[in-house]
Parts: C-alpha cells; sequence; structure tokens
C-alpha cells in the first residue's frame, strides 16, 4: 500500500497550499496525519525488509561454497515468505528471489531428512515415494 492508496490527491494539495496562502493549512494538517499514519502502518514492513536486505547482502558476500548455510531459514524464513505473500510488489526481484532460494533449500532438507527416517526404517514402500518426490523436486521445470 504506497501514499497514493492513502490520499491519492491530498499530495498535490501539500505542494501547492504553501503558495496559496490562507485556509489551506488544514488541507495540510490533514494529509500530514494521514503521512504519519502511513508511516506508523508501514513502519513494522520497514524494519523487516531492512534486515532483510542485510541478510541478502550478506548472502551475496558469503563465497559460493557456503551460499546454502547463508540463506534465510527457520523463523527469518517463516516471516520472510509471509510478507512476499502479502507484498510481493514491494520487494525487489533479487530479495524475492533470496525469499524463494531459502524455501528450496529447506523444502529440500525437509525431503532429505524424510528419506534419512524412511531408510531407517526399513519401509521400502516409504523409501520409494520420498525417493520418487525427491527426484521431482530436482526436475528442471520445477527450477
Amino acid at each position: 500500500m504506497g501514499l497514493d492508496d492513502w490520499f491519492p490527491g491530498e499530495m498535490q494539495f501539500m505542494s501547492s497550499s504553501w503558495s496559496a496562502g490562507d485556509g489551506n493549512y488544514f488541507i495540510e494538517a490533514v494529509a500530514l496525519n494521514k503521512l504519519r499514519e502511513w508511516i506508523a502502518a508501514e513502519r513494522e514492513f520497514l524494519a523487516w525488509r531492512t534486515g532483510l536486505e542485510a541478510a541478502r547482502r550478506a548472502w551475496q558476500a558469503t563465497p559460493d561454497s557456503s551460499k546454502s548455510e547463508a540463506l534465510l531459514m527457520g523463523v527469518a524464513l517463516t516471516q520472510a515468505q509471509s510478507w512476499l505473500a502479502k507484498r510481493r510488489e514491494d520487494l525487489s526481484g533479487i530479495d524475492q528471489d533470496f525469499i524463494d532460494q531459502g524455501t528450496r533449500r529447506e523444502r529440500k532438507a525437509k525431503a532429505r531428512a524424510q528419506l534419512i527416517i524412511a531408510r531407517r526404517r526399513g519401509s521400502p514402500r516409504s523409501w520409494a515415494r520420498i525417493s520418487e518426490k525427491r527426484r521431482r523436486s530436482r526436475s528442471p521445470e520445477r527450477a
């Protein structure tokens, strides 16, 4: 949600009222209050996005051999997935990709864990089913 959604025409009043003189200060106050409301509503997202950008920059600076370990995981990834679902258009393409890579890594890690458990239990049927899921997740059309 951007400034135009909160007050589409008020920004014009704010800039023109300074030169128009008397009677327009009320409009400026209304627009300024709406701006404050918008900032308060956006504060949580903007603070989170700043942290995401820092994490992404750290990931980009990580050597290729360790990049997988520098992706978002756990609660940080869950939060990122939630914001991505709500505010995709407010995130850069590279930040979206960073979140998506973390999601893929988590999916693969869960599949590996399930495969290990199935092997330890000695259940060939569940082992085969999990192996098939893992094979499909590696297929090029999902990349």
